[in-house]
């Protein structure tokens, strides 16, 4: 047995010493640690908290670049009515929204609410969803994160 560690990633090579069987798998078998958690998010507003809403601004670019930090992702963001504004063109959470994304983290926003808004051709990431599939989500996930 060799094991060795490449990045967050270890490796393990077993060799029988005996007579090989014809079932060697070749190729290695990978086994990664699951960053995705069953907890979703979802955000309705562009800005986090009530008040001041530069100050929730802030807050908000701030809420979704820590979720790019953390090592347990959650499953999906939903955005949805004023939210939704985030997944579109201009947005400045964009890139953040990207690299969650890439990270396996689903990206969805609501149907109804892009047409209400006009904004149906300025979706810039993630799918388009409708209310079925939100609360589908949210009923089947160990937790919901609203910022």
């Amino acid at each position: 047995m060799h094991s060795e560690k490449k990045e967050d990633v270890f490796v393990v090579n077993l060799t029988k010493e005996e007579e090989q069987s014809e079932n060697i798998i070749e190729e290695p078998v990978v086994c990664q640690k699951d960053t995705l958690s069953k907890k979703i998010v979802v955000i309705s507003s562009e800005v986090m908290g009530q008040g001041d809403d530069v100050l929730g601004n802030v807050l908000m670019k701030g809420f979704i670049y820590a979720l790019t930090q953390m090592d347990v992702l959650p499953s999906c963001v939903i955005f949805y009515n004023g939210g939704l504004k985030l997944a579109c063109k201009g947005s400045a959470v964009l890139e953040d929204l990207k690299t969650l994304e890439s990270l396996g983290v689903e990206i969805l926003s609501c149907g109804t609410c892009l047409s209400h808004y006009g904004l149906v051709d300025e979706v810039a990431i993630g799918q388009v969803t409708n209310m079925y599939e939100i609360v589908e989500r949210q009923m089947l996930a160990s937790g919901v994160i609203r910022p």
